[in-house]
């Protein structure tokens, strides 16, 4: 899987957007009775590497409802849940609330779109402590995540100009970067299509990431890569949550 590598110098980006439209593909809140308590592995299209007991459905915590999804950050390795479907390929977003608790030793984080497979990496972000780094060549820092409060995360991947925009609740932290290509160094080679979509933790921490209110939705070509930044304002006040 993708290793941090060093920080890069913070570029942070601001852009005013207009709502888009967005047509969901799957929504989640993980809730009963579609999803139970325990390992999330094996339920509703979710599998796990690394240690499944690691990655369960709990009662605990959430953003919203009764349950959530939790990481255990003090497992060693990498290791977490993700999310398969149907290889899709357009304009999409994907869209969660994401917590990451404290503690004296942080695991990093990762949150991101790939291949079928888990191969090869689309965009996304990784946590590492405070920051935010784009899964782009390069790494760059583009912003800071406020820890043990829920934090809502868009993804914007556009597999026509092979290009994803990232926005922190409701903020555009970066637009136009290019696709990873790979699961290493980012060297910009095209992806097809989207075929999971990951949340994991790199281990031996003592933290705890949760997941919960997760979507995967299409939205017709925008005009400009910085519509993400409010595209689902209206989708979250009018979507159901599907489990």
């Amino acid at each position: 899987m993708l290793r941090l590598p060093v920080i890069a110098a913070a570029s942070v980006l601001a852009f005013s957007a207009a709502p888009v439209a967005a047509s969901v593909i799957y929504a989640t809140g993980f809730e009963s009775p579609a999803f139970t308590t325990g390992s999330v592995n094996g339920q509703n299209g979710w599998a796990t590497f690394g240690s499944a007991a690691a990655s369960t459905v709990q009662t605990a915590v959430a953003a919203s409802g009764t349950q959530a999804l939790a990481v255990d950050g003090s497992v060693a390795g990498q290791h977490g849940p993700f999310y398969s479907t149907a290889a899709t390929a357009g304009t999409l977003l994907i869209s969660a609330d994401i917590l990451l608790t404290s503690a004296g030793a942080l695991s990093s984080w990762q949150f991101a779109g790939l291949g079928a497979g888990l191969a090869p990496f689309a965009g996304g972000f990784n946590v590492n402590g405070t920051t935010i780094n784009a899964i782009t060549a390069g790494f760059p820092a583009i912003g800071t995540l406020s820890r043990d409060i829920w934090n809502h995360f868009d993804i914007y991947l556009d597999f026509g100009l092979q290009q994803t925009t990232i926005a922190l609740n409701g903020t555009t932290l970066a637009s136009g970067l290019a696709f990873c290509g790979d699961n290493g160094p980012c060297t910009g080679s095209a992806v097809a299509s989207l075929g999971t979509v990951l949340f994991d933790s790199f281990g031996s921490g003592g933290d705890v990431g949760y997941l919960d209110n997760f979507s995967l939705s299409t939205v017709p070509e925008p005009a400009t890569l910085a519509l993400v930044a409010t595209a689902l304002v209206g989708l979250r006040a009018s979507r159901r949550r599907a489990a």
